[in-house]
């Protein structure tokens, strides 16, 4: 259904291939987070539910400090995994850096007026600096990169909470490894664009 099919709509000037990346981005957020939570749980031997409880209404940045705080505690004696505990952190913290700029913000075509790119707004008045209007051209593949990146971040998230705690986490495929995974998530359409 193309936008003039559908009545009362206010038309977007943004290609469905960048929208359908930012949807991607905000989706892998919620995943990464509910992995984060269901680590902690783990660690602290929580119940689902009760895992649930005491993580539902954290941050982001808040779930990666009771996790990375809970690891460096168990894990003084594996610098090895400790390092790569932390270095997970980080890289899921820019992923979720780089998501929050772009959920954030409002997007018009690109430069080129093309379907791939589109242009990234984002306005704030502080205070000390008045007001501010930022501005970027984003494009698809930054976009899918950022997606990869996640599916990554959330892949070795997952593998280390089963090296750590020794469990096997429900509707994860084990045999999946992080070389295996595709160089771009897959398209559902079979179209070009994802």
């Amino acid at each position: 259904m193309t936008f003039w099919e559908v009545p009362n709509c206010t038309q977007m000037t943004v290609g469905e291939p960048i929208l359908r990346e930012l949807g991607r981005t905000v989706a892998y957020q919620s995943l990464l987070e509910s992995a984060m939570s269901h680590f902690i749980g783990s660690l602290l031997s929580l119940g689902h539910c009760d895992a649930q409880i005491v993580t539902a209404e954290l941050s982001s940045r808040q779930l990666r400090a009771i996790l990375m705080s809970t690891l460096a505690e168990r894990l003084k004696e594996d610098p090895e995994s400790l390092e790569r505990a932390k270095d997970l952190m980080k890289r899921t913290g820019n992923f979720e850096q780089r998501r929050n700029a772009l959920a954030h913000s409002l997007y018009w075509h690109g430069g080129d007026y093309s379907e791939n790119t589109a242009t990234r707004f984002k306005t704030t008045a502080r205070e000390s600096r008045g007001l501010k209007v930022q501005h970027e051209t984003v494009d698809v593949e930054e976009l899918r990169e950022l997606a990869i990146e996640a599916g990554r971040c959330h892949h070795e998230l997952v593998m280390l909470e089963i090296e750590v705690c020794g469990i096997h986490v429900p509707h994860y495929d084990l045999t999946a490894h992080q070389e295996d995974m595709p160089a771009e998530p897959p398209n559902p359409t079979g179209g070009e664009d994802g």
